[in-house]
Parts: structure tokens; sequence; C-alpha cells
């Protein structure tokens, strides 16, 4: 479940239920600022396996600038220990692109998620949405595969390409 941010969503848990959690993996993706002990003891009650947290930077100040709120890089970091805590499987998600591949920023989110043992999982920017039309955010097919490389020499570092971690399906 991800987009916008589910966990406003007042009807959660019923859509979670209607998912058949017993015999599915259920994974939430969220900004990790609602994630307090009440509310992760919750999920795991509805069937929730896996948080992803989006993260924006791996510097505070830089991914509060972007998310347009002081705190939410704590609060989000905050929410990891604690789902972590209670044994959820989590894992944190953030967007590259041309703009930020490679910036002082995403390195340290790239080392601060390693140094804690958590996959930091890349999507890759697409010309969609808010970024309709944006082509000088692709990554160029020289990036890509420079990521890639990366990614294999890393224990905690995926792409949404290589997300599968069955390694087939």
């Amino acid at each position: 479940f991800q987009g916008g941010e589910p966990l406003l969503e007042p009807r959660l848990e019923a859509i979670i239920a209607a998912c058949e959690p017993r015999h599915n993996l259920i994974s939430v993706t969220t900004n990790g600022s609602l994630l307090d002990e009440a509310r992760l003891r919750r999920l795991r009650r509805f069937g929730v396996d896996i948080l992803t947290v989006s993260i924006d930077s791996g510097i505070a100040a830089e991914h509060d600038r972007f998310r347009g709120q002081d705190g939410l890089f704590a609060a989000a970091w905050a929410g990891i220990e604690r789902a972590r805590r209670l044994g959820f499987q989590v894992t944190v998600g953030a967007t590259v692109s041309r703009e930020n591949l490679g910036s002082p920023g995403l390195e340290e989110l790239m080392r601060l998620t390693a140094a804690n043992r958590l996959i930091l999982m890349l999507s890759l920017a697409a010309p969609i949405g808010r970024w309709q039309g944006r082509q000088d955010l692709v990554l160029t097919p020289g990036q890509v595969t420079a990521l890639r490389e990366r990614c294999r020499a890393s224990t905690y570092l995926r792409t949404d390409f290589d997300a599968n971690f069955s390694g087939s399906g």
C-alpha cells in the first residue's frame, strides 16, 4: 500500500483485511511521521509485514526542506527504530534522479541505511506525476549501469528494477 500517505486512510484496516494477510505479504510505504507505537501495534495486528519509510536525504535538514516541514526526518527515523523493535521488516525508500545521484544527501542516506543494516530501495525517477515531461531528471543509460553495479556491490542497496528478491517472477 502506497501513494499519498496510506496511514491517513480511515479504512486501512478493512482494506488490508480484504487482502487476506494470512495468505499474502502485506507491505505499507509511509513517510514515517505517523509511526508511533500504538499505530505500529495496530498495523502489526492488521497483518502488515513490511514497512517502507520514504526518506529523501540522509541530511535531516535537506529531507525536511524537500518535504516542507521541520522535524520529519527525526520522526521518520524514530518510527523506523520503533518498527524494528516491534519486529517489522523495515526498508527505506528514496527516488534517485539526475539531480540527486551522487549528491551528499543521497550518499549519506546510503551510508546511514547500510550502517543500520536497512535495505535502501531506490526508485528511478520517471517523467510522470509532478515530474510530467521532466526527461532531464531521468538517469542516463550510463548512470543506470553504474547504479546497478553499485547495487551489486552492496548488501543494503536495491533499485526498483531489482525489487524481486526471489530472482524470478
